[in-house]
């Protein structure tokens, strides 16, 4: 699966994403779940120096993508954080509460209900050009997306190599989600384990 990402910063703290997943069975750019991009449209500020806020709502056009389905979601999220806490001067630490309340881009069909996530960013300097990063947080979900009650812990860590001020490598990184209760046969989460690899430009005034 060949994954991509395209943020572009705006004025007043405002940005724009665009995330886009694709498979690799087949050239077609539509042809299966491994296909999809979301569109994202967000803020975020510091207030009172290091307490932070990022407000986004993203729309997932799932496959068949680029037609308006029941199956694409909308995802709400508001967070708030506090960082950099620097515990060394090498380790450095951001605590993070926030919210999401997906449902149907058609709203019906999927129960609407809240994901709530409680988590630690953190970055550890190796060498002047190479970071570990890395984030490990809980998520509740109280039944969004018709789905059942669960409580998942994700972890994810990876290098990044920063080449120049234009170019970095990220990875390998792995990413890691353990399902700490159990679910429903129609729910098909599980635990899983992602791993890979990328390059990250920055292009700028």
């Amino acid at each position: 699966m060949i994954q991509s990402d395209l943020l572009t910063q705006l004025p007043k703290n405002f940005y724009l994403d665009a995330f886009w997943s694709v498979g690799l069975n087949d050239n077609n750019l539509s042809s299966d779940a491994g296909d999809e991009i979301d569109w994202t449209v967000g803020w975020g500020t510091k207030v009172f120096d290091k307490l932070g806020i990022d407000l986004h709502i993203s729309y997932y056009d799932l496959f068949d993508i680029f037609h308006y389905r029941n199956e694409d979601l909308i995802f709400p999220y508001a967070e708030i954080n506090y960082g950099d806490i620097d515990l060394f001067d090498w380790l450095h630490f951001t605590p993070y509460l926030a919210l999401e309340n997906p449902f149907s881009a058609k709203g019906d069909d999927l129960s609407s209900g809240i994901l709530a996530h409680a988590g630690i960013r953190h970055t550890i300097n190796v060498i002047d050009m190479v970071d570990i990063v890395g984030r490990f947080d809980f998520l509740y979900d109280d039944g969004a997306l018709g789905l059942d009650n669960s409580l998942i812990g994700r972890y994810e860590i990876g290098m990044q190599w920063k080449v120049n001020k234009y170019l970095s490598i990220a990875g390998p990184w792995i990413k890691y989600s353990d399902l700490y209760t159990r679910v429903s046969a129609f729910d098909p989460r599980q635990d899983e384990i992602v791993y890979g690899g990328g390059l990250i430009l920055i292009f700028g005034l």
